[in-house]
Parts: C-alpha cells; sequence; structure tokens
C-alpha cells in the first residue's frame, strides 16, 4: 500500500524532470479529458475491480492538472499579487466543493436514485437498478461534462492558434 500511496509523489516528480508542456492550458485540458476519461469508467463500472484502477488512473491526471494551472497563474499574475490570488484560488475551490457535494447528496437521494428504480429509460439499462445506480448516472454525467469541456477547451484553443 505504501507504493501506492507514494505514486503521486513519483508522478510530480516525473513532471519536475520533464518540465511540462511548452503551453500549459494544453496540461490542464488534457488532465480534464484524462481525469474525465478515467471517471467516467468508475461511473460505468459496477465492481471494485473496475472502480479501483479507474480511480487509479485518473490520479495520473491530477498533478498534470495543477501544475500546468500553477504555471499559468505564476505567468498571469504579478509576483507581488500572487499569495493573495492563490489564496482566493484555493478558497474557491474548496467552498466550490463542498457546494458540489451538498447539492449531489440530496440530487442522488431524492431525484436520481428514485427515478433509477422506475422500470423505463436508456438510463437504467447502462446503470441497472441497484442501490447506487442513480449516483453511477451522476458521476458519469459529471465526467462526461469534463470530458466536453476539455474538448471544448482544445478545439477552440487550436481555433485561435490557426486564426
Amino acid at each position: 500500500m505504501m507504493c501506492v500511496a507514494s505514486f503521486p509523489s513519483f508522478n510530480k516528480s516525473a513532471l519536475s524532470i520533464w518540465g511540462g508542456f511548452k503551453q500549459p492550458i494544453r496540461g490542464v485540458l488534457g488532465g480534464i479529458m484524462g481525469a474525465g476519461l478515467s471517471k467516467m469508467t468508475v461511473g460505468l463500472g459496477r465492481v471494485p475491480q473496475v472502480w479501483l484502477p479507474a480511480q487509479f488512473c485518473s490520479s495520473f491526471n491530477f498533478p498534470l492538472m495543477s501544475s500546468s494551472e500553477t504555471a499559468i497563474w505564476m505567468t498571469k499574475v504579478s509576483p507581488e499579487a500572487q499569495g493573495r490570488v492563490f489564496a482566493a484560488n484555493a478558497f474557491l475551490v474548496q467552498c466550490l466543493s463542498a457546494i458540489a457535494a451538498l447539492i449531489a447528496g440530496p440530487l442522488g437521494d431524492r431525484i436520481a436514485e428514485p427515478a433509477m428504480s422506475s422500470s423505463t429509460g436508456l438510463a437504467r439499462w447502462v446503470f441497472g437498478s441497484s442501490p447506487g445506480a442513480g449516483f453511477a448516472l451522476i458521476y458519469t454525467t459529471c465526467a462526461l461534462s469534463m470530458i466536453a469541456i476539455g474538448l471544448y477547451g482544445y478545439f477552440s484553443l487550436i481555433y485561435n492558434e490557426q486564426t
């Protein structure tokens, strides 16, 4: 277990040796899409033998994403303001994460889970009707949103480079 726990440190070390992307936005967008693909696998999987490797693969993307995001912030924000900007960014991330968790619980319990227990629908065919199917639907929808946001950003980036 210690080997698995130390893997993010290895990933960060390899990233610091490589130096990252010349265009950090590509790291952010690639990390978002990679995490979305892995998390979609978690949402579609029905057994821990699928969830664990998919979540492990998802963990590859976060050092890539966060280091690229930090590189963007450091180049766009003056050194005098970086402390305040990084603190505000961390504060907003924590607040939005808490709000998302507060929304996801009731959304899953009161809407998604009862909807998945009905006898019709494509979502029921994909996710089943067992307990947790509604949360799998929410998780997969969020993962698909991550992929869509990453693709939109990537193709917008390509379009802006060509014009």
